[in-house]
């Protein structure tokens, strides 16, 4: 019987790790494990820090924790575009460091099999899958590679 219940948390494990939450930059879709998100945020004033990287809008006090915010859209290179009602900050834990992430809207959280997933192109560090939906793909990052620079000290 205990045998049982080890192999049913066993399933319940691996179908949270197959979890991500969808969301956009432009036109495609992106995902994040779920894991690794604490909560999303509607938009609100991010308070400017001065000398930083231009992707960092700044910080948010989120109960009382200062988070450092980023534009998603920013890191990547991609064109900046005006917030607006869609416009979500997406809280992440990595390790023991919390960060903001602005993207333009976010979609669903869905459950992703490893059979949907194919490795990303080796060019493209910040991916660990690029996953197939339908006729649709979902790039899903790897959080800690995605902020390897930033938070240099996340533990593995």
């Amino acid at each position: 019987m205990m045998r049982k219940a080890k192999e049913t948390v066993a399933v319940e494990q691996d179908s949270l790790d197959a979890r991500f939450l969808l969301f956009h930059l432009g036109e495609t879709v992106y995902g994040l494990p779920l894991t690794a998100v604490l909560e999303i945020l509607n938009m609100q004033k991010i308070t400017s820090v001065p000398q930083i990287a231009p992707y960092i809008k700044g910080v948010i006090n989120l109960r009382g924790k200062i988070v450092p915010v980023v534009d998603l859209r920013l890191k990547l290179g991609m064109e900046e575009r005006a917030y607006d009602q869609m416009t979500c900050v997406v809280i992440l834990e990595i390790g023991t460091s919390h960060v903001g992430l602005v993207v333009d809207d976010v979609q669903e959280v869905v459950n992703i099999p490893a059979a949907q997933r194919s490795a990303p192109p080796a060019e493209a560090k910040n991916l660990a899958h690029v996953a197939q939906r339908g006729k649709d793909v979902a790039l899903l990052f790897d959080c800690r590679r995605l902020f390897e620079k930033e938070l240099p000290k996340v533990e593995a």
